[in-house]
């Protein structure tokens, strides 16, 4: 049975600012990749890596695409991408546009850290993030 080496390209915790995507994607196939997961968005505070009709963008894009900028570069290196769609978290602005979509807990007390908020699945947020499926 053959494995394959799939790495995830974490952007959270990246300074997307300074981010040379060319030296990152090629340090991945130089160790044996031959899947990159790309984050489309994240599990911060839910900014997206790519301009949003439906979500917050990140700040620091200024008007660039990295989502699609990282998705040719690792083509280019003849990598195999998946799409990270994260819909387990958001920053603490989702529950202006869907009130009822954070977890809670038995007693009525919400679950989350800081300013993430658990999203519910069950709730409203499933229509919410379906939307992103038409972008990919």
């Amino acid at each position: 049975m053959y494995l394959k080496r799939m790495i995830t390209f974490e952007l959270p915790g990246a300074d997307i600012r300074k981010l040379d995507l060319r030296e990152k994607i090629h340090m991945i196939k130089e160790i044996g990749a031959e899947i990159v997961v790309i984050f489309a968005n994240s599990y911060i505070e839910g900014y997206c890596y790519y301009p949003s009709k439906f979500a917050k963008t990140h700040p620091d894009l200024n008007g660039r695409d990295l989502f699609m900028e990282i998705l040719n570069t690792a083509h280019k290196e003849k990598l195999k991408v998946y799409a990270y769609l994260n819909a387990k978290f958001n920053g603490k602005h989702i529950l202006k546009e869907i009130p009822d979509s954070q977890c809670i807990r038995p007693d009525g007390s919400p679950i989350g850290i800081n300013n993430v908020v658990m999203m519910c699945i069950s709730s409203p947020s499933a229509e919410y993030f379906n939307a992103f499926k038409t972008i990919f």
